[in-house]
């Protein structure tokens, strides 16, 4: 009888452990396939050049080539809020309720205190130098003082608009007409965002395998926003040496059809009240 007991007993736990491990596992899996689509693709570059901009839009003249000296990794999905509150600690999102979603509502100075931490988590060197920053880091962060942005090291930082525009046009060039059936089944746009964001990678990726370089939130770049580009060819271009605004790519869940996401260019104060932030949010890039 006490063996039988005990046999019994042994065979509960056994089927116990079984229980635990089979939901660990099922639940592991679901993380898993929830953010499979997280990771860099290398955008190969080197020694290929470009034509840049748009006749379409003022802005984005004069039409030049840009030329690369060096190939790059980027993020396959918009940095979500699942990834930065792991690293920064605080979801600045206005939409939540799902980890997958893009986080928004950063300052263009909460995106590189982001890619600074994503460097040092990594091990690799920072991109970003300053002395001093004010706000809230993450959640408002409104200035970094003495900012210098060393493009000869590893770690991760936000794309120029050259490279941005490079992944986002994937080897085409430019169009003229706008496909809605097209731009729905690629994009989360006025015409099919119901007022919100989405979880990333919920639309088909470009010809490069990058997703949401069309729609969802805008993207901050790298770059000082100028009226208009310079004249004749460049050379990793990296934008102007100065100012007052900077670039963001894109488009988002707010943008109508008008917007050729891989040419329109929109811009902001890098460190302003959040007005209209719920729309903004980056992904990173490395050498």
């Amino acid at each position: 009888m006490a063996l039988n007991r005990s046999l019994t007993i042994l065979s509960i736990l056994l089927n116990c452990l079984l229980i635990i491990d089979c939901g660990s596992t099922a639940q592991s899996t679901t993380v898993h396939n929830s953010f499979q689509y997280h990771g860099m693709r290398l955008v190969s570059a080197a020694g290929k050049s470009f034509q840049m901009g748009d006749s379409a839009y003022q802005n984005a003249l004069p039409l030049h080539m840009v030329k690369f000296t060096r190939d790059f990794y980027m993020d396959t999905i918009e940095v979500t809020q699942a990834d930065y509150t792991a690293l920064m600690g605080v979801n600045p999102s206005f939409f939540s309720g799902d980890p997958r979603l893009p986080v928004e509502r950063v300052t263009w100075f909460d995106a590189v205190l982001y890619c600074n931490l994503r460097s040092k988590r990594d091990g690799l060197d920072t991109v970003y130098r300053y002395s001093l920053l004010y706000g809230i880091p993450g959640d408002g962060c409104s200035l970094l003082d003495d900012l210098f942005i060393d493009y000869a090291r590893s770690g991760y930082r936000l794309p120029t608009e050259a490279e941005w525009e490079y992944a986002c046009r994937a080897g085409a060039g430019n169009y003229q007409t706008v496909d809605i059936a097209g731009l729905s089944s690629s994009a989360w746009w006025a015409g099919n965002s119901g007022n919100t964001t989405h979880p990333v990678a919920t639309r088909f990726p470009n010809a490069w395998g990058l997703y949401d370089m069309c729609g969802n939130v805008w993207e901050w770049c790298n770059d000082w926003y100028a009226k208009n580009y310079p004249y004749g060819s460049q050379t990793d271009f990296s934008g102007p040496s100065t100012g007052t605004l900077r670039v963001l790519r894109g488009g988002s869940w707010l943008s109508d059809a008008s917007v050729r996401c891989w040419s329109y260019r929109h811009n902001n104060v890098p460190g302003d009240e959040r007005k209209n932030r719920n729309r903004y949010g980056f992904r990173c890039v490395k050498r």
